[in-house]
């Protein structure tokens, strides 16, 4: 079992302009003094993203700590116009990871390049052979047009992987 003293995601909306701190941790809640320490060294072991999964809803059930993903997709089907907007969350698991790490996942438009929203937050980990489930609530995301949106995973902005979804227009309905 992973020893993780803590994992802070901070979901800063770019476009909105709207700011969400998560507090995750595999222990419970995150004691104050270790979100308050001074710098830490980062880690030079690069972890690995075993998976990236996006879905309605990423829950770790109390009881036995297992993760349960509702509404896993890849796809967005699009009815009205756009722009709009969709919560989603994101899961992701990463193993071979040992000491410190700021992390980042971005929320991309890929024909554009542009980064739409962001979450950055840290990853201790003392056990490189156990793997660790992470995972975030987004609110609503911007999709601003049909097309191609990744979520970019970063270690110590080392890239370690990506997922997408894509977002298409609802069909019209016909011959009515």
């Amino acid at each position: 079992m992973p020893l993780l003293t803590g994992l802070i995601f901070s979901a800063l909306l770019l476009a909105s302009l709207s700011n969400i701190l998560r507090n995750f941790s595999r222990h419970g809640v995150i004691e104050e003094k270790e979100m308050t320490q001074g710098k830490k060294t980062l880690s030079n072991v690069v972890p690995v993203l075993v998976a990236a999964l996006v879905c309605d809803v990423a829950v770790a059930d109390p009881g036995t700590g297992k993760k349960n993903l509702i509404g896993i997709f890849d796809r967005i089907n699009v009815g009205g116009k756009f722009p709009t907007k969709h919560s989603m969350s994101l899961y992701m698991k990463v193993t071979d990871a040992e000491g410190y790490y700021e992390t980042e996942v971005r929320y991309v438009q890929v024909s554009s390049g542009k980064v739409l929203a962001q979450a950055k937050g840290e990853l201790q980990s003392t056990d490189r052979l156990a793997s660790a489930d992470l995972y975030i609530q987004f609110p609503p995301l911007l999709i601003p047009e049909a097309g191609r949106y990744e979520f970019q995973v970063w270690a110590n902005s080392i890239f370690l992987g990506a997922t997408f979804i894509d977002a298409i227009p609802r069909p019209e309905p016909k011959g009515v």
